[in-house]
């Protein structure tokens, strides 16, 4: 059976915290983690100052329940509380002696918004919000010493013949246009679009159509967008106006303001809006409206795809130059120009991806496949500051 590791527990004697140290310190004793506590004391003969300075030199964990009194308390702005002032000068003492090197001294929370309290010499290191089961569950695998993630052997290196490109393409397309020529002068246009609402802490009726213009730029800058935005609606509420970009810009959007990017214009809040498809509409540029209609016809004569058609049997292939049509010959090609700029993915093997969304739980990572890859946002924790376009490798 593997050693159980001594852990302890320091806290301030406020409110609910010692209930919830003693049943925190109950459920590690039941599975296996060796808690200690001063409730399951009731009066050491050594006497209290040296029997906390035993439970901190022995213990190979102590878990510093951070609020807003213990910080008070570290910080000796509150004289009611010796004890917590006693451990955290023993805590900052053992991590001065190490050169700032810590594992011992793990700060958790009974709830997220005590993280600010957290005390200095503590912020450098990794927390543990045990508001839900997902968070008890990390500290548990770091107590017991339980990676979810470990790092595999690192394998052979593979040998590559002169030329041989390693992603089995060309060269990586890093941005996709947003455009496409039909090869008559007219632009394809994606029109799919997703809306946004961004809630601002403003008076509705004092909202003036300079602020609105002012957020506006500051949106494109952010975005890095040169298009005019205009506003869809604005309702009150405080003030509430509704913006229609591409799903990736509304995601970006979206973090940056739980960031705080958009703090300086009052916009508080973001709701994404559940996106609309709509059809590809062709823009005239130097063609006719006649050249136009007459694509439209070509498509809608095309017959629908069988129950036997591949993937590639409903593309609209008469779409392209008067009069001419694309041979089987014709299509098997530019299916094969499609499938190389496709990298194939091999299983354990670890490659580089650009994070494409985020969201509450979870990242998209485009890996030059077919499909972009899911992952849980707790897999990147060592990476706070991750933004959409980052790159990233992983383990396939």
């Amino acid at each position: 059976m593997k050693e159980q590791s001594k852990v302890f527990v320091s806290y301030c004697h406020e409110q609910n915290i010692p209930e919830l140290v003693l049943e925190l310190a109950d459920k590690l004793n039941k599975n296996g983690v060796n808690c200690t506590i001063d409730q399951y004391e009731e009066n050491p003969q050594e006497g209290w100052q040296k029997w906390m300075d035993r439970q901190i030199r022995e213990s190979k964990y102590v878990l510093v329940v951070c609020s807003e009194k213990y910080l008070q308390r570290s910080q000796n702005n509150d004289s009611s509380g010796k004890g917590v002032q006693f451990e955290t000068v023993l805590a900052y003492q053992d991590i001065f002696q190490n050169y700032s090197m810590n594992d011992k001294y793990i700060p958790v929370l009974f709830k997220k918004a005590d993280s600010t309290y957290i005390p200095n010499p503590l912020k450098a290191y990794t927390y543990y919000n045990l508001d839900d089961e997902l968070g008890y569950e990390k500290l548990y695998r770091r107590l017991t010493d339980q990676q979810k993630i470990v790092k595999p052997d690192v394998g052979e290196i593979n040998k590559l013949s002169t030329g041989q490109n390693l992603i089995g393409r060309e060269e990586a397309d890093d941005e996709k246009p947003a455009t496409s020529s039909t090869g008559d002068g007219d632009v394809l246009v994606d029109t799919k679009m997703m809306g946004i609402e961004l809630k601002i802490d403003q008076d509705f009726d004092k909202y003036s159509v300079e602020e609105q213009e002012k957020l506006l730029g500051a949106i494109k800058q952010l975005l890095e967008i040169n298009r005019k935005l205009t506003i869809k609606q604005k309702r009150k509420g405080s003030v509430i106006i509704k913006l229609e970009l591409t799903p990736a810009e509304c995601e970006r959007l979206h973090w940056a303001i739980k960031r705080g990017e958009l703090d300086d214009f009052n916009v508080i809040d973001s709701k994404l809006i559940e996106e609309k498809d709509s059809e590809p509409k062709y823009e005239e540029s130097s063609t006719t409206t006649e050249a136009v209609e007459e694509k439209t016809e070509a498509v809608e004569a095309n017959p629908a795809p069988g129950p036997h058609d591949t993937p590639h049997d409903d593309f609209a292939w008469l779409v392209g130059k008067k009069g001419l049509s694309y041979t089987d010959e014709e299509r098997q090609s530019y299916r094969d120009q499609y499938e190389k700029t496709l990298r194939a993915v091999i299983e354990n093997e670890i490659v580089k991806g650009k994070v494409a969304a985020i969201n509450d739980g979870d990242i998209l990572l485009d890996i030059g496949f077919k499909s972009d890859g899911l992952l849980s946002l707790s897999e990147f924790r060592d990476l706070p500051d991750l933004a959409i376009g980052d790159e990233v490798e992983v383990y396939v």
